[in-house]
């Protein structure tokens, strides 16, 4: 299979899309006719298949933010809290974006007016970045192509005659195998169970991101808004915890997130939860702890689209 065959398998699998560096990676690791040392020694073997694949540029600008504590008009003081979310870095349109699903402030605000409102604040750095693509033109959708089924590199396979081994020999290659399987089994289940975390947490981070949880928040808010219970809140209230922070800091100095004898007690499990909404991290330590506020708010955050 030639080169741009190769490619347009590839991209045909990647809804006919794909960053010239991944598929550069992807090339050198499994394709055999031939080793490119460089994304640009790529390009140059796709030179002329233009009929089949295009290589374009995509121009974007990327936000980075320098919080220097100023206050600022409400517009930019929401740049500045979806930015402080994502690491203080995001592309400046889907930073627009989010900022359109957060507040009504927003609602006659273009993306030409965002970036010149950033851009006159010196803790916004805008810079002109751009992105190789590999596309497909309209032929190499049509090109008959084999479909490629990446398998990893084996290395020193030995192969061995079954007819030679002894009984016992052969009992023992069949234990191996089947302790191989009950690992590989057991590394699965591990990984499903720490992606189902992963989900739970992801999950609670949108509601706290929806219902804008901070450690200011009130505990009677997070009632009102049913994400916990008239228990747990009749709980703070008698330890004398209003707000989201307090508990989080109540919790934090009776080190409960590490500790698992006082985790049994009802009260403490009660504001533990609590306490993860100021931290999700916190609830990934506790996974006997169950948040059933995210179940209503998704649907309340359905109902609202």
């Amino acid at each position: 299979m030639r080169i741009h065959e190769w490619c347009v398998a590839v991209l045909k699998g990647r809804s006919t899309n794909m960053r010239l560096t991944e598929l550069f990676q992807l090339c050198t690791k499994h394709y055999q006719g031939a080793t490119f040392e460089s994304a640009d020694a790529l390009r140059a073997a796709l030179a002329p298949y233009g009929e089949y694949i295009a290589i374009v540029t995509q121009h974007y600008d990327y936000v980075t933010l320098n919080d220097d504590g100023q206050p600022d008009a409400p517009v930019v003081e929401l740049a500045k809290e979806v930015l402080r979310t994502h690491d203080n870095r995001y592309t400046l349109e889907v930073l627009w974006r989010r900022m359109q699903d957060r507040l009504a402030v927003t609602d006659n605000l273009d993306l030409p007016t965002l970036k010149a409102m950033l851009a006159e604040r010196n803790c916004f750095t805008l810079e002109d970045r751009s992105l190789e693509l590999v596309r497909l033109q309209p032929k190499g959708e049509t090109l008959e192509v084999e479909p490629l089924r990446f398998k990893a590199k084996v290395e020193h396979a030995v192969a061995i005659d079954l007819t030679e081994l002894t009984q016992t020999e052969l009992r023992q290659l069949k234990r191996a195998i089947v302790a191989e399987l009950r690992k590989r089994a057991e590394n699965n289940r591990e990984l499903q169970a720490e992606r189902r975390e992963n989900r739970r947490i992801e999950r609670l981070k949108t509601i706290i991101d929806y219902y804008q949880v901070t450690d200011a928040t009130t505990v009677e808010q997070l009632f009102s808004d049913r994400l916990i219970t008239k228990r747990e809140q009749m709980c703070c209230m008698e330890v004398g915890l209003v707000t989201v922070g307090m508990v989080y800091a109540w919790v934090i100095a009776h080190e409960l997130h590490v500790s698992d004898s006082e985790l049994r007690k009802l009260a403490q499990k009660r504001l533990v939860k609590i306490a993860a909404f100021h931290d999700p991290e916190l609830a990934r330590l506790i996974p006997i702890m169950s948040f059933p506020g995210i179940r209503r708010a998704q649907r309340g955050m359905r109902s609202n689209d």
